[in-house]
């Protein structure tokens, strides 16, 4: 299990300012990532333009040419620059789309010094924030999407897959209406908040009767199917076997 994903940290800064100053062209020998949290601001990658929005980010990887234009308004970012690990590569765009959730705002509130110094394990604890922000986004990158409201809600039901999930009930937890909730789901993930969850409790109970021997019933119920008949139909639909079948192959 990795444990940790940061090597070393170079840089880290927690600023607002008026507008942001001009960063000259060139290619970083360390990862860069950037997160705006107010404002905005305009980075040149490799030669394209790139605007980052409230709650847009940057990622860039060593080798990057990289500059920033002179900024117009005020902005309030968060900066790190740092090694990874050696043999550590993360999957992840250079411009990433509204990936700050509610969770990471707070730890950037927390942790509001503007640079790091050597008092109270400053870098110690940058560097702690850093990893778990970047586990944060390998598990939405995991998930498949990275609309906050929508990483919310899959997280959820991850943690919570027997649960009674319904939509209302889904949206009504992310503050969005079920209508809309239901159209950004379908969205990012091309199922619906039912099929979802249905795909994610059969995939357990395949776990169940593969590898215990525990009753299906039983089973059915612990994973939030009250209906038997009705579980046993869309297992058959999901792996085209039925649960008594795939109990017998695993035997």
């Amino acid at each position: 299990m990795q444990q940790y994903l940061v090597r070393e940290l170079t840089h880290y800064c927690n600023i607002s300012v008026p507008h942001c100053e001009k960063i000259a062209e060139r290619v970083i020998p360390y990862y860069d990532f950037t997160y705006v949290l107010e404002g905005s601001m305009t980075y040149v990658i490799n030669g394209k333009d790139a605007t980052l929005s409230r709650n847009d980010a940057i990622f860039l990887p060593p080798g990057t040419r990289r500059a920033r234009r002179v900024g117009t308004e005020p902005v309030r970012y968060v900066s790190f620059n740092f090694h990874l690990i050696d043999g550590i590569t993360l999957p992840f765009d250079c411009v990433l789309r509204n990936c700050i959730t509610d969770d990471t705002r707070r730890l950037f509130n927390l942790f509001a010094q503007q640079h790091l110094s050597p008092k109270f394990h400053s870098e110690q604890k940058c560097v702690n924030l850093l990893n778990y922000i970047l586990f944060e986004l390998l598990d939405s990158s995991a998930l498949g999407s990275q609309n906050v409201h929508v990483i919310k809600i899959l997280r959820y039901i991850e943690e919570n897959p027997s649960q009674a999930h319904t939509l209302r009930s889904l949206s009504a937890l992310v503050g969005l209406t079920p209508e809309y909730a239901a159209t950004v789901f379908k969205r990012e993930t091309g199922k619906t908040v039912s099929e979802y969850v249905n795909e994610r409790r059969l995939l357990l109970a395949k776990g169940e009767i593969c590898n215990t021997k525990r009753p299906l019933t039983e089973i059915a119920a612990d994973v939030g199917f009250a209906n038997y008949h009705y579980f046993a139909r869309l297992f058959k639909k999901h792996f085209d076997t039925t649960p008594t079948k795939m109990r017998k192959r695993s035997e």
